[in-house]
């Protein structure tokens, strides 16, 4: 195991997550308005596109830490980039098909294979990662591959606006190709690690063991979640322009947060971070919903993104804690898994919600999810006070 954490040893899949989540980020900033204003179709449907992508997630976490554990986190990656790069070609043929039933049937079909291809690449960087950093720095890696992962939202949320100047999904739809074939380019020069010998737990085992702490997740989530999936059209809706700068002051937060206070989660546990964290993003959820005007929505989005970022390490933290090491895969999988769950039945809810009141109403729901998450952390039990049995595996086991 190492005892000092270097992010170069981590950084190949850092950057192939990056590169990744630049597609990711170019698309779901454009879905929304795509099938809302190209499309015809109302905020229930544009909650079902967003939703469909975290359903196929949700479906695929099980396969996704069975491959990482039984077959090592270089081949989950790189199956992942491939489905990534089959969904990129799914979005190109939605652009390219006439009428808009076709465009929206081709567009969810894109959305489900995208799913899968993120549960296999979200595990399988998180997998490769911790076995080379080692698990003492699981907090950190964590951080890090969030980084990768909003970092890459980020940018692409603005290069999206950029793209799309003229209405067309197209040119979006070619930056996620090009960027599935970077990132294969990167998967391949990764070290393979092999399975950990060992007893595996059944998957359903391991997911009572992280229940707590991604029943936590499932509910911090919700906020980012509205953010993500109707933070365009609810500016759009207020006659605000800047739209698709939420979805990056959101992402730039999570960032700078990540980079500066990423090591916390492995320094002081993750209960006490997860806390301070979903205070700090239900503040953000209730400026959206009561903000008056763009500057204090856009600061409500910086601090979502703020208070969001650490709650992924800080509950994972507490989730990895909990099992041996040769279920790792399995626990990191069955806990992203609350995550594509808040997503597959949080933002059609929410979709409803807007259709029957407001696009704003959505912000409310995410403040008063973060509030109930804000609950489950104060009355978690710290892993620190669970017995630990199983030995970690030495350098000589890891590689």
């Amino acid at each position: 195991m190492n005892s000092d954490f270097r992010l170069a040893r981590i950084a190949p899949a850092v950057w192939a997550v990056f590169f990744c989540f630049v597609g990711i980020g170019a698309t779901i900033s454009v879905i929304p308005v795509y099938v809302s204003a190209q499309l015809g179709f109302g905020s229930f449907v544009v909650g079902m596109v967003v939703a469909s992508q975290y359903v196929a997630m949700l479906l695929a976490r099980p396969a996704a830490g069975s491959t990482v554990d039984t077959n090592g986190p270089r081949i989950a990656l790189q199956r992942g980039l491939l489905f990534f790069l089959l969904a990129g070609i799914g979005y190109l043929l939605s652009a390219m098909a006439d009428g808009a039933s076709i465009k929206l049937v081709v567009l969810i079909v894109a959305r489900l294979i995208l799913g899968i291809a993120e549960s296999y690449i979200v595990t399988g960087a998180l997998g490769w990662a911790i076995r080379h950093a080692g698990p003492a720095h699981a907090g950190k890696v964590m951080a890090w591959n969030g980084n990768a992962m909003y970092g890459g939202i980020a940018v692409g949320a603005p290069l999206a606006g950029l793209l799309s100047v003229s209405g067309s999904f197209e040119p979006v739809a070619w930056v996620s190709i090009l960027l599935a074939i970077v990132g294969i380019s990167i998967s391949v020069r990764l070290c393979p690690y092999g399975p950990i010998g060992g007893i595996r737990a059944p998957f359903r085992h391991t997911l009572r063991l992280v229940a707590q702490p991604g029943l936590g997740l499932l509910l911090a989530s919700v906020g980012y979640g509205a953010i993500l999936g109707f933070v365009n059209l609810y500016f759009q809706h207020n006659g605000w322009s800047s739209g698709f700068f939420a979805i990056s002051c959101f992402g730039f937060a999570y960032v700078a947060v990540r980079v500066f206070f990423g090591g916390l989660p492995d320094k002081y546990g993750g209960v006490k971070v997860a806390i301070w964290s979903l205070i700090i993003e239900s503040t953000g959820q209730a400026l959206l919903f009561f903000g008056s005007n763009e500057y204090v929505a856009l600061l409500g989005a910086a601090l979502s993104g703020a208070g969001f970022s650490l709650v992924v390490p800080a509950f994972g933290v507490e989730a990895v804690r909990r099992v041996s090491h040769q279920n790792r895969g399995a626990a990191m999988a069955g806990y992203l898994a609350f995550f594509d769950l808040a997503f597959g039945a949080a933002i059609p809810l929410a979709g409803l919600l807007a259709d029957a009141y407001t696009i704003g109403v959505v912000y409310l729901l995410g403040l008063l999810c973060t509030l109930a998450g804000l609950t489950i952390a104060t009355k978690m039990k710290s892993s620190e006070d669970i017995p630990f049995l199983i030995a970690e595996p030495s350098d000589s086991q890891n590689k």
